[in-house]
């Protein structure tokens, strides 16, 4: 099961589970049980704490991911579930109003407040279709 990959500590497989959620979610897989907790992973990885400024003079690592390049990526596929994955909406619309009080995720608050705008916009022109 792909939820015991969850617990991986090596930044270059964590990145390619990242990359396999979103592959999931074009599937919608998130739609079943289990899909908040890769939500829930992903949001982790925008949440990482990041020293950019070491970041910047640190020279690359073995396998070529740093935690800067992992916390891109999360964001960046958070924000391709929500604006290219109709199904990921529906897992994503009410499980980040949840997050975004967790102060676990306070890192992830500007990720999170676009993805859920965009949702919310989303919704906007769907309603407004269906009341013409």
């Amino acid at each position: 099961s792909v939820l015991t990959l969850l617990s991986e500590t090596d930044l270059f497989t964590r990145k390619s589970i990242l990359q396999l959620i979103v592959s999931m979610a074009n599937q919608n897989y998130l739609l079943l049980e289990g899909g908040q907790s890769l939500v829930k992973f992903i949001l982790q990885q925008s949440a990482l704490p990041v020293d950019e400024a070491k970041e910047a003079s640190a020279p690359p690592s073995a396998t070529g991911t740093s935690p800067l390049q992992l916390r891109n990526a999360a964001n960046h596929m958070l924000q391709v579930m929500a604006t290219k994955v109709p199904s990921a909406r529906a897992v994503l619309w009410p499980y980040l109003l949840e997050l975004i009080v967790d102060p676990d995720f306070n890192r992830a608050a500007l990720v999170i407040f676009r993805v859920l705008e965009h949702i919310a916009g989303s919704k906007r022109e769907e309603q407004a279709q269906a009341a013409e």
